[in-house]
């Protein structure tokens, strides 16, 4: 996802403040940038009845950004038992969750 002119404003003047405090290299995810681009996604796909997307736990297995998804209505795509755990502790449960053992 391309990082916004918005974000970067806010982010961009406190980058050196971060890293002094957290070390490198770090991650910083832009909430809403997160939820503008779901909301696109819903807004993309609403009109196919039953469509659901499912976030991918293996990409971003961070409980803060499932917590996000779950909010805006994804289901979660595990592929392991960790992952499976991991979306059960954000509240995932049967028709939340797909699991595909691959």
């Amino acid at each position: 996802m391309p990082m916004s002119e918005a974000f970067k404003k806010r982010v961009f003047p406190l980058l050196p403040q971060l890293a002094a405090h957290y070390g490198t290299p770090f991650h910083i995810y832009d909430e809403a940038g997160i939820r503008a681009t779901g909301e696109r996604l819903q807004k993309a796909f609403a009109g196919i009845p039953g469509f659901r997307e499912y976030f991918a736990v293996k990409a971003l297995p961070n409980r803060r950004i499932q917590e996000l998804m779950q909010q805006m209505g994804f289901g979660f795509d595990c592929s392991s038992i960790p992952e499976l755990v991991l979306a059960r502790q954000v509240g995932g449960q049967g028709e939340d969750i797909m699991f595909t053992s691959n």
